[in-house]
C-alpha cells in the first residue's frame, strides 16, 4: 500500500509540443476477514490447537505480517460448555483486518460404569453391589456426580445355582456421559451335612426305619433333591 506515480510519455504530432503531467496510482489497503476456527474437545482434555483462517489474502501469501493474537479462557478443567475463541491485535500495512471470534466447544467425556462381579452361596442374600469406574478427571469421583449409578441384581435367595446380571443404571452428570458393563453374580451350592441318624434295636429284631438329618439346608428346605441312599 502507497502511492505510485503515472508518467505520460511519447506523444508526436507536428502540430503540437507536448507537457506531461504526472498522475497517481493510490494503492489502498485490501480487506482481510481474520476467522477464529471452532474448535471441540471432551472434558477433562487440554485445549487443542487454536488456529485461524483468512479470506481475503493477495498474492499467494498465507498470513498478515503480524498474525492476530488468538486465546481461550476454557482449559481442562472446564466444565461442558462453550467458550469463546478471541481474537486481538494482528497488523498489515496492506491490509485492513477484520477479526472474527469463533467458539470451543467442551463436550461430555465417556465414563466406564462397571457392575463388579460378585459370589454368594446358595440360601444367602446377595452381597453389597458395588461399582468401577474408568474415565475421571481432574481428579473427580464418584462422589461429584450429580447422581451416582446404581447396581441392582434381579436373584434372591431363593433362586438357584447359576449366575445372573448385575446391572448399573441411573448416573447423571452435565461432565460426563456414561456407558455401562454388566456384572455376573455367581451363585454357588451351599455347603449341607448329611448326617446318618444313630439307631438301636433289640438282637433278633428287624433294623429300625434308617433316617437322615440334615445341617445347612436353605429356605426352609427339608432335604436335597435327592437325599442320599
Amino acid at each position: 500500500v502507497d502511492t505510485y506515480d503515472i508518467t505520460a510519455a511519447g506523444g508526436v504530432d507536428e502540430n503540437y509540443a507536448f507537457t506531461y503531467v504526472t498522475g497517481t496510482l493510490s494503492v489502498t489497503a485490501a480487506p482481510v476477514i481474520c476467522i477464529a476456527d471452532d474448535k471441540s474437545k471432551a472434558y477433562g482434555q487440554a485445549n487443542p490447537a487454536l488456529t485461524i483462517t483468512y479470506t481475503g489474502l493477495k498474492n499467494g501469501e498465507a498470513a498478515p505480517a503480524t498474525p492476530p493474537d488468538i486465546a481461550c479462557a476454557a482449559d481442562a478443567t472446564s466444565g461442558v460448555g462453550t467458550y469463546a475463541i478471541t481474537l486481538a491485535n494482528g497488523s498489515d500495512g496492506n491490509y485492513t483486518l477484520a477479526l472474527v471470534n469463533g467458539t470451543l466447544t467442551v463436550t461430555e467425556k465417556l465414563l466406564t460404569v462397571t457392575a463388579d462381579d460378585q459370589t454368594r452361596l446358595y440360601g444367602d442374600v446377595n452381597p453389597a453391589l458395588t461399582i468401577s469406574y474408568a474415565g475421571f478427571e481432574n481428579g473427580d469421583d464418584a462422589t461429584d456426580l450429580t447422581t451416582q449409578p446404581t447396581a441392582t441384581c434381579a436373584a434372591t435367595a431363593a433362586d438357584d445355582v447359576d449366575t445372573y446380571d448385575i446391572t448399573a443404571a441411573g448416573g447423571v452428570d452435565e461432565n460426563y456421559a456414561f456407558t455401562y458393563v454388566t456384572g455376573t453374580l455367581s451363585v454357588t451350592p451351599a455347603s449341607l451335612t448329611c448326617i446318618a441318624d444313630d439307631k438301636s434295636k433289640v438282637y433278633g429284631e428287624d433294623n429300625p426305619a434308617l433316617t437322615i438329618s440334615y445341617a445347612g439346608l436353605k429356605n426352609g428346605e427339608t432335604a436335597p433333591a435327592t437325599p442320599p441312599d
